[in-house]
């Protein structure tokens, strides 16, 4: 949980900020700006129902993952850390779940 719950943070902190220095800097990129702003609240509710619920929905945490992976395509953009800690995170998802279910099964 918490290695998942550390990479929403990381990059909802990273979108949102990049998102409001896009917005605050240039006023040619306004798309971007609002794209990495969505994309960063996203992130934020994933980590927040991961830090928050017990069983949190896996698609709210794939979905901003898929998106960034997606837009780093589209635009050929080459950032090896955003595309690692996805990929990281879309690997963590299965096995979150897996972790969940053994501890439920252990008795108290």
């Amino acid at each position: 949980m918490m290695t998942m719950f550390g990479i929403l943070a990381y990059s909802a902190f990273a979108n949102l900020a990049g998102g409001a220095l896009q917005l605050y800097a240039t006023s040619r990129l306004v798309p971007t700006a609002i794209c990495a702003l969505v994309i960063g609240i996203m992130y934020a509710v994933a980590a927040h129902q991961v830090w928050v619920k017990k069983y949190a929905a896996p698609w709210l945490v794939a979905l901003p993952a898929i998106l960034t992976i997606v837009l780093l395509v589209f635009t050929q953009t080459f950032s090896p850390v955003a595309l690692l800690l996805n990929v990281i995170l879309l690997i963590t998802i299965p096995w979150r779940a897996k972790v969940q279910r053994t501890l439920a099964a252990v008795p108290n």
